[in-house]
C-alpha cells in the first residue's frame, strides 16, 4: 500500500512504480526492512529537478527508511533507516 502527498502547491503526480522499484532496491542492498505502509511525497518541485521522499512503515515510529529520489535521473540523493 502507498500513497503520495504534495506539500508545495502544484500537484504533481510521481513516478510511482519506478521510484519504489528504487526505493527497494536500496532496502534490499543495505538489508533494511521494507515495511507498509510507504508514503510518497514530493520534496523539491524545481521544475527540472524534482526530487521525491519514500518513507515506510510511514504511521509509526522507528524501523523507518527514508529516500530521496532525484526524479530527472532516479538517482538516489540521500537515503537513511531509522530503527527505533
Amino acid at each position: 500500500m502507498s500513497w503520495w502527498r504534495s506539500t508545495k502547491g502544484d500537484e504533481v503526480e510521481p513516478p510511482r512504480d519506478k521510484l519504489l522499484e528504487v526505493a527497494r532496491n536500496v532496502a534490499t542492498a543495505c538489508g533494511w526492512p521494507w515495511l507498509e505502509p510507504v508514503e510518497i511525497a514530493l520534496e523539491s518541485a524545481a521544475p527540472d529537478d524534482r526530487t521525491w521522499l519514500i518513507h515506510t512503515n510511514c504511521q509509526r515510529r522507528g524501523m523507518n527508511i527514508r529516500i530521496v529520489i532525484r526524479e530527472v535521473d532516479f538517482r538516489v540523493v540521500r537515503a537513511g533507516y531509522l530503527p527505533r
